[in-house]
């Protein structure tokens, strides 16, 4: 049976693939998605383009920008009703919304069925922390958890979290996406030469600067950049000469970046660690074969990988030794069954898990 999806977030559609663009795009090859990207800036109106076959993007512009937006009641309780009522009325109310935004409250006014979809722990989790604002996001997304169909947690804290609220709550990880089966050589090339790479949002408030400059400072390594950089982050950074710095890349650009990688990073400022996040980052790497080097977790089960596929940092060992290890460690058949674990954790398997919670619940109105 063919059905129509709304994935409803507060990402932008044009930044590094999330959690939400990867379940949209597995789940357009079966389904008709409609993805609604976070609101731009402008006279308020709604966009529609496609972007592939079954998959569309709505965007909304509105006058106040997102990022104050969604922190002030007023104009996110005023945003929620204009929107949902133009997007019921251009596609009508006969479809399922999976709802990554936690503010979104009111959209159970327009839409009978919604899942909401939870990969992190938002609360407390703002750069501007104001007690009123907070107590209205928990407000929200507690009226969520409660009214929502069912709810799918990417981890078991966020699990035992939602499931005090609404006893449909169901556990699927985060996977893998793959643009091709094909298996990519990871030949060391040269072992005096260990090429790491930072992938995804990179700014100062998620990764120590001090960090990747000590990095920086030993003569083996190079360091390339892939998604988006905050400038002020990426001027602190030195000595420029060892960093490359590719942008936002996707699917075969990203892939074919990362077969030139020998060490993935996935690093956090540890003090900022969000209780409920799970690294989706790892996933990518493991998709290219590469070994990686993250910082401790709570959601982090390293026996749950490949051997030698995820060194901890934080438990044994410096960075400088772990990334050695990983890159000295490394070989073509371990890179091989990172890349089969990968395959046997894709998006699309996500998707069947999540359509089966899907027909189940239905079944259950």
């Amino acid at each position: 049976m063919s059905l129509t999806f709304v994935v409803n977030t507060l990402t932008a559609w044009d930044e590094a693939p999330r959690a939400r663009h990867q379940l949209a795009f597995a789940l357009a090859k079966k389904h008709k998605v409609i993805f609604i990207e976070r609101n731009k800036t402008g006279r308020k109106k709604i966009d529609i383009r496609e972007i592939q076959e079954n998959l569309s993007l709505i965007t909304p512009y509105h006058p106040v920008d997102y990022r104050y937006r969604y922190r002030l009641p007023l104009f996110n309780e005023h945003y929620q009703k204009w929107l949902f009522s133009r997007i019921k009325e251009i596609l009508g109310s006969d479809l399922v919304v999976i709802n990554f935004d936690f503010t979104a409250h009111r959209i159970f006014s327009y839409f009978k069925h919604v899942v909401y979809y939870c990969n992190d722990e938002f609360r407390g989790n703002s750069k501007f922390r104001n007690y009123p604002v907070e107590a209205y996001k928990s407000s929200c997304e507690k009226k969520i958890i409660k009214n929502a169909l069912f709810c799918i947690a990417t981890s078991r804290y966020l699990y035992e979290k939602l499931s005090k609220l609404n006893s449909h709550t169901y556990e699927i990880p985060l996977g893998a996406s793959f643009v091709t089966s094909e298996k990519t050589e990871h030949k060391q090339k040269n072992p005096n030469v260990v090429n790491l790479c930072l992938l995804g949002v990179i700014n100062d408030r998620q990764i120590s600067v001090k960090l990747i400059n000590d990095l920086l400072q030993e003569p083996t390594f190079n360091i390339m950049l892939i998604g988006s950089v905050e400038d002020a982050f990426f001027q602190k950074l030195k000595p420029k000469e060892r960093i490359s710095a590719k942008g936002i890349l996707k699917g075969k650009e990203l892939m074919d970046e990362l077969s030139k990688i020998d060490v993935g990073l996935a690093l956090y400022n540890t003090s900022r660690i969000n209780p409920g996040a799970t690294p989706n980052k790892l996933w990518q790497y493991l998709a290219a074969g590469i070994p990686t080097v993250i910082s401790e977790m709570p959601n982090l089960f390293p026996e749950d990988f490949p051997e030698k596929s995820v060194y901890v940092y934080g438990k044994t060992g410096t960075l400088r030794t772990l990334i050695f290890n990983a890159h000295q460690e490394n070989s073509e058949d371990l890179a091989g069954k990172r890349i089969a674990f990968a395959q046997n954790n894709t998006w699309d398997q996500r998707v069947e898990v999540f359509l089966e919670r899907l027909h189940e619940n239905l079944q259950l109105l």
